[in-house]
């Protein structure tokens, strides 16, 4: 059967989720030209070095800041996450969490004091990777075992 034997319904229909498909692909397009765009602007308009930019994944969003900026709220998680004495530790040349082993996950959580015990012996026990650490939610959390998911958040 050829799409002109398709009742004109049909191929209505498929015409429409192509045009759809089209105009998403292209706002995403014009999406990904501004992030880049904005990520220029913020390196020439950084008197900083590069490493002071840090590039986070936030729920599946790229955002672009500076360290500083991320330190303004003294004594907060992100104060102490990027305070000198951590971020200075940190090795550039370590993989994206997304390629993380196991042993990675568990080592970072073990090293992370907010993270209980529990659910860093959790997330050894059944192997969980960088990439499944990402795709987590608050119910794949507490299908793991770990009883109080807000203590990882």
């Amino acid at each position: 059967m050829t799409f002109d034997e398709f009742p004109s319904i049909l191929k209505n229909s498929m015409c429409e989720e192509q045009k759809s498909m089209k105009a998403v692909n292209e706002a995403l397009q014009r999406i990904k030209r501004n992030l880049e765009k904005e990520h220029d602007i913020i390196k020439h308009a950084s008197a900083q070095s590069l490493d002071d930019i840090v590039n986070l994944n936030v729920r599946g969003m790229p955002m672009t800041a500076k360290r500083s900026t991320l330190r303004i709220f003294k004594d907060s998680q992100l104060d102490r996450q990027f305070d000198d004495a951590i971020w200075s530790k940190q090795q550039t040349d370590t993989p994206c969490i997304k390629k993380w082993s196991f042993e990675q996950v568990a080592d970072w959580a073990k090293h992370h004091d907010e993270i209980p015990d529990e659910a860093a012996g959790l997330f050894e026990e059944n192997k969980v990777t960088g990439l499944e650490l990402l795709a987590f939610g608050r119910e794949d959390l507490k299908e793991l075992g770990i009883s109080r998911p807000g203590t990882l958040a």
